[in-house]
């Protein structure tokens, strides 16, 4: 209801096995989820999380003045490879979801964005390497500590499951008209860019935390996990 939408579906998954290439299986813990199917007015105009040839620029965005408990990673991918299984999710900030997404189409229909990634499973650093690996680019992004507020460590800026969190792409001379527009709800800070090198570099500035990975290695390790 405060999405003002039509839910199709919803579906709690009972520990359903899930069965790799390799032949292992993973037992998926309960799990609740909800569907909803929305229509394109002009599926011509959609955009994915990866960009063509070209310049462009990064911005993060997410909600304001929301707090992260355990900073993102409570029940989180990182979480699990850590070995544990354990923690609370980050509640999502509705007023802010409203906004963002009724502002990002409105972007997408003005030609204003070239791709958008939302900071889900894996957090920062893996938005950032599916958005690299699906545009065959590097990039370059430095995450300022106003743009990480609420977050102490490193592991959690970079593996952090934070919703409302959306990583875009966009051409240098729509930079002014896209930060101009960003609702109230929202913040948004240009954070790095799309380059011609082959790395995935994540600089955490106040931190002093730099992670850097070519993207050949990413790309194996993506379709590696059974992803592609």
């Amino acid at each position: 209801a405060a999405f003002r939408v039509q839910w199709l579906t919803g579906n709690v998954s009972l520990e359903i096995p899930t069965t790799y290439a390799d032949g292992s299986t993973l037992e998926i813990l309960p799990t609740p989820m909800m569907g909803a199917v929305g229509v394109l007015e002009r599926a011509e105009q959609r955009i994915g999380m990866g960009v063509g040839a070209g310049n462009f620029r990064l911005a993060l965005v997410r909600p304001t003045g929301t707090e992260y408990v355990q900073q993102g990673l409570g029940a989180s991918l990182y979480a699990t490879t850590c070995g544990v299984e354990d923690g609370v999710p980050c509640a999502p900030d509705l007023d802010a979801e409203i906004a963002m997404q009724e502002w990002l189409p409105s972007l997408v229909e003005r030609g204003l964005l070239a791709a958008a990634h939302d900071v889900t499973d894996g957090g920062m650093a893996v938005t950032l390497a599916e958005m690299a690996t699906a545009s065959g680019r590097g990039l370059m992004v430095v995450l300022s500590s106003a743009a990480t507020e609420g977050l102490s460590r490193a592991d959690a800026v970079a593996f952090g499951e934070l919703p409302g969190w959306v990583v875009m792409a966009y051409a240098p001379e729509h930079e002014h008209e896209v930060l101009a527009s960003c609702p109230g709800a929202l913040a948004i800070y240009p954070v790095g860019e799309m380059t011609t090198a082959q790395d995935v570099v994540l600089h955490m500035d106040e931190l002093g935390t730099t992670l850097t990975q070519p993207l050949d290695k990413l790309r194996a390790a993506y379709k590696g996990a059974g992803i592609l």
